[in-house]
């Protein structure tokens, strides 16, 4: 069993509240949770790997749904 602080654990949280505050329109704040987790997974995964392309997916949405779009 992995720490609860463990750099995964910490991800994995960080890409459910990046979701759940989306969900909310809380687009701004779910964009930094989102750019934190796409970090963590192309660091320790690379930039092809799923979870990464997953990171990177719910990113984007989160852009355009702030208005980002560029």
């Amino acid at each position: 069993m992995t720490a609860p602080n463990h750099p995964a654990n910490r991800a994995r949280l960080q890409a459910t509240l990046g979701s759940t505050l989306n969900g909310l329109r809380l687009n701004r704040d779910a964009i930094v949770l989102q750019e934190k987790v796409r970090d963590y997974h192309q660091a320790n995964s690379g930039p092809e790997h799923p979870d990464t392309v997953r990171a990177m997916n719910n990113l984007a949405f989160s852009y355009g749904d702030a208005g980002r779009l560029a």
